[in-house]
């Protein structure tokens, strides 16, 4: 089946734009990364679907776009050849490689430290997927990436290569937002959803105000900028009692902040072990 590709002022770019997406895919994380593995597996998540929200909305405009010049279109090439080109280069850098038969997911052996972090990416990575109207990524070694220098550095090069491909056509932005909304309404059930909003903060504003939105009308409870210092214990969320099981939404933790030795919960917290005894 062909792959549905970006196409700007008529012309295609979709192999370039399908090159650019699946290189997100080939990237592996080292486990060197510590408490910081689940954050930067989310911000290339959310810089793959803030590329793929971009490529739709220009692919199914109303106005459908119409550049002006072809050097709106040399630069179109240019910054998806340059996103390639700096995993390229991060690849070369690191000199670690794995290849991988079969699931070139990007998910290391083992899986996620935290299985609701991979719901969470498995989401992401579909709605990708559907908008290019594809069910897998091409087959390809994976590499790892195990210093997280190498790791900041990509995503301080990649992070202003995708913003000036969200900004280049205006035309498309409101487009975008209600992408961005649909998003949310495919995320909000997701149990990591407060980990992607924290790992989301300055990068991915539409969706991270979609997010909020959703989240501020369907949340059980709403902790938003409290603030907590010295040595006190504080929990933001419910005690429950031994096998009682609660469904449905959890609850909204927005710009909270702590300081000196507190100790800090957020979530429910079921049966003993309480951070108050």
């Amino acid at each position: 089946m062909e792959v549905a590709g970006l196409v700007v002022g008529g012309v295609s770019l979709a192999g370039l734009f399908t090159a650019c997406v699946d290189c997100f895919e080939y990237i592996q994380l080292g486990r060197q990364f510590g408490k910081n593995y689940q954050t930067s597996v989310l911000k290339l998540d959310l810089l793959k679907l803030r590329l793929s929200r971009w490529a739709d909305s220009v692919n199914h405009s109303d106005s459908r776009i119409s550049v002006q010049s072809e050097e709106e279109i040399d630069k179109v090439k240019e910054v998806l050849g340059q996103i390639i080109y700096l995993f390229e280069e991060t690849e070369k850098k690191t000199g670690k490689f794995k290849g991988l038969k079969g699931d070139t997911t990007g998910m290391p052996a083992g899986g996620y430290p935290d299985a609701d972090i991979e719901s969470l990416h498995q989401k992401m990575k579909s709605l990708a997927l559907k908008r290019q109207r594809r069910t897998s990524f091409a087959q390809k070694a994976s590499w790892a990436l195990c210093e997280e220098k190498y790791f900041k550095r990509l995503i301080e090069d990649l992070e202003p290569l995708v913003k000036d491909l969200v900004e280049m056509f205006p035309v498309v932005k409101e487009q975008q937002r209600q992408l961005s909304i649909e998003e949310a309404r495919e995320l909000q059930g997701e149990r990591g959803i407060n980990a992607l909003q924290e790992a989301n903060e300055g990068e991915d504003e539409l969706l991270r105000e979609s997010i909020a939105q959703s989240m501020v009308c369907q949340a059980k409870h709403k902790f938003l900028e409290n603030v907590v210092n010295d040595e006190v214990r504080v929990r933001y969320g419910d005690e429950l009692e031994d096998k009682l099981v609660v469904i449905g939404v959890g609850s909204l933790y927005e710009k909270n902040k702590a300081s000196g030795k507190v100790i800090v919960h957020y979530g429910d917290h079921y049966g003993q072990g309480s951070i108050f005894l």
